[in-house]
Parts: C-alpha cells; structure tokens; sequence
C-alpha cells in the first residue's frame, strides 16, 4: 500500500526547517534539494515511504523538455541524484504518482505522448524501463496505490475512467474500464483490493461514483455514493483502512447560490456503503479541497479549505468507529490558507500540512492532532523569508520517520525540496 501521511513534531519541525542546506545529505537538520541544481522548473513533487524509512520522490522537471525524475533516500546514505524514469521520446511527461510495497519496491506512473507509462523500481536492481499501460487522450494525471505484497493498482481519465492492475508474477494487464468518471483516485488494503472514486455527469448533476475491486472477483459495477439531492459533487479523495473499510470525502453544492460543503461516505466489506453525511456545517464560507487519511482502526481524519469571505481557512473533522463523525473545527488562524494535506500514525495521532501566506510569501503551516489533546496551534514550519514554498506532501513509515518535500522558488526557477524527521515523537 502507499503509506499514508505522516505526524511530525511542530515544535521540532519549526526548528529544522530552515533553508540553507546543500544538496545531498541525509536531511536531518535542514531541508536538501532533490532536484537537479542545474535544471529548468521543477514541480509536482509526491513521496512515498517503506516500512525500513526509504523513500521515494518523484517529481517533473526540465531540460526543454518535462522529465519524470526520481530521488531516493535511505537512513544510511541519504538523497542520491535525481535520475530520469520516463520514455525519453522528446514529448513532454507529467502528473507522475508514487506507491511503495512493504519490501520497498516502488511504482510510478505519470502521463506522456497521450498515453499512460509506468515503472517500477526495485532495491537490488533500481529503475527499470518505463512502459505503456494505456493508450489514448489522456484528461488528467493517473494515481497508483500498491499493496504489501507489490501488486499495483493504476487508474485514470480517458473519455471514460480506466484501471490497470500490476503483480510482480505477470506485469501489468489490459486496461479495463471501470466507470467512476473524472478526476478518480485509488487506495488499497495489504491484501489487494481497491476502492476507486470518482465524479460522473448523471442526468444533468455531477455524482460521486465508487468502484471496488477484490482480487477473486475483480472490479464491480460503480454505484452512487454521494446524497442524491440533485447539488452538483466533486472532488473525491479516499482512503483505506487495514481491513479493507473504506472513507471517501468530497464537496458538494447545497444548491445555487449556496456555497460548497464537505460530504462523507464510508464503505465496509460488510455491509457495503453507508449514508453519506455532511461534515461542514458552516452556511456561510465556501469549503473545498477535502482530503482524507485513516489509522489501523479504521479511525478518519478529513481536512479542506473553507472561505471567509477575503480569505480561505483550514478545517478538520474526524470520524471514529463507534462514534461516527465529530464537529468540524478551525485548524489554523491567520492569512490565506490552501490545498491542506492529512496524515495520521497507526495511533490515530494526525499531520494536517498546508501553504500560507506569510507576509509577503507563501510559506508551509501544520498542526498536529493528537487522541488526548485534540489539535494543537498552526505553527509555520518553514522558515526562509526570501522565497516562496508552496504544496508540501508527506510520508511517513512505520516507526513514525516522516519525509516532507515540497516546490520552492530561489527567484528565477522553481525547485524540489525534502527534509526528514526521525522518531519525532518518543
């Protein structure tokens, strides 16, 4: 599976996180650039890590051309250099996503020459040679999940929505259409099976769709998952648990001119998906962007970004087994907050990170939630006053070490960066 976002000591976070360090390294004390120093614009950084604290980042860069780079760090050596996965055809490759086993091989696939490429890395051989796994005009980047055992799930938008499955034995399939519409997302359990959400135009409204797909049987028919009220949804994220429950969070349209709100489904092998229910209950603001992570029990964190009118905040909700969902609360205070990210630990203890205008600049913000004391304060944890730094990801492995990277500007180009953070919390 690809392992979800991690928790970070903001206190100690604050501290690391200042600009200044050279390239390469381990990354402890400071953040490292992974991208290459003598490169064009670099953007649309994703990380993943295995459960031994490897991580994997993936981003575009270019030389004239927008390669699909990777970087990889291991607690010994640290970053390496920045290599090329992608077909080098000459045509432009972007949207690259990233998903790691348990026994750290990876998959990353991306969008080029209209059509979908995968590849895959592994320990003892590194990088193989990229591959098409579908063919066609492509709408919008593809997202993988990968379970324990290093079988991969792709999805993507191609007029219609398609999915194509990887095992280590066999490669990668046919693509098969699945149904769910625009924009999908994927995650998995360690044992393989996938739920896919996306946004499909039904009868003059926009719905969320769910596909699920098991190993045995394969995909099924996409259902409905959102209220059937005739307001438009979007904006699907989701997120598996361990068992094989599933959370998907998106927005939706409490009808013209009434703003956006957040919705919530959640699904179980049991008995099937649920009644979806309104976690934003504040009329006034416009809430958009949600996101979504759960812990081994199952318990869910949602975050999104919600208007006060001249300015966005952040908000969370969360949702636990035996209790169902909580009251929506503010997170941050201050300038414009946007495109919040959330992580939680196997205790449920949660990372919301996002970017925020700090005086004259957009800087990163996060804050920290824990079982016993609920969330914390905002607290900026980057700190150089000169550039902007903006759409942070995060992973993090078992053992609570956690990998941050990020897009940063130096004035003239933009450039990838990463710090990492080891056993935050004792």
């Amino acid at each position: 599976m690809r392992y979800g976002f991690g928790f970070l000591g903001v206190f100690a976070l604050s501290l690391m996180l200042s600009i200044g360090c050279s390239e390469g390294g381990t990354g402890d004390g400071g953040p490292v650039l992974i991208s290459a120093r003598d490169g064009g614009n670099a953007s649309d950084p994703e990380v993943t890590v295995d459960p031994s604290g490897n991580a994997v980042a993936v981003f575009s860069q270019s030389d004239g051309t927008h390669h699909i780079f990777a970087n990889r760090f291991t607690p010994t050596a640290g970053w390496g250099a920045p290599e090329v996965v992608d077909d080098d055809d000459g045509a432009d490759a972007r949207g690259a996503q990233v998903a790691v086993d348990s026994s750290g091989n990876a998959v990353a696939v991306w969008v080029q020459s209209d059509s979908i490429f995968a590849n895959r890395f592994t320990p003892t051989a590194g990088w193989g040679a990229p591959e098409v796994i579908g063919v066609g005009f492509v709408d919008a980047a593809p997202q993988v999940a990968v379970d324990s055992s290093g079988n991969a799930v792709a999805v993507w938008e191609q007029f219609n929505t398609f999915a194509n499955r990887f095992t280590p034995t066999a490669g990668w399939g046919a693509p098969e259409v699945i149904g769910v519409g625009v924009g999908p997302q994927v995650a998995v359990d360690p044992s393989g099976n996938a739920v896919a959400v996306g946004q499909l135009f039904v009868d003059g409204t926009h719905h969320i769709f769910a596909n699920r797909f098991t190993p045995t049987a394969g995909w099924g028919a996409p259902e409905v998952v959102d209220d059937d009220d005739g307001a438009d949804a979007r904006g699907a994220q989701v997120a598996v648990d361990p068992s094989g429950n599933a959370v998907v969070v998106w927005e939706q349209s409490e009808g013209v001119p009434a703003p956006y709100t957040i919705f919530a489904n959640r699904f179980t092998p049991t008995a099937g998906w649920g009644a979806p229910e309104q976690i934003e209950t504040d009329d006034g603001g416009y809430a958009a962007y949600p996101q979504v992570a759960v812990d081994t029990s199952g318990t869910a964190v949602a975050v999104w970004m919600q208007s006060e009118g001249d300015r966005f905040n952040i908000f969370a909700n969360r949702f636990t087994p035996a209790a169902g969902w909580g009251a929506a609360e503010q997170i941050e205070t201050g300038d414009y907050a946007a495109y919040p990210q959330v992580a939680v630990d196997p205790s449920g203890n949660a990372i919301a990170v996002w970017q925020q205008q700090g005086g004259a600049r957009d800087t990163i913000f996060a804050n920290r939630f824990t079982p016993t004391a609920g969330w914390g304060a905002a607290e900026r944890i980057e700190t150089d006053d000169e550039v902007d730094a903006f759409l942070p990801q995060v992973a993090v492995d078992p053992s609570s070490n956690a990998v941050v990277v990020w897009v940063q500007s130096d004035g003239t180009r933009y450039s990838i960066w990463a710090n990492r953070f080891d056993e935050m919390f004792p």
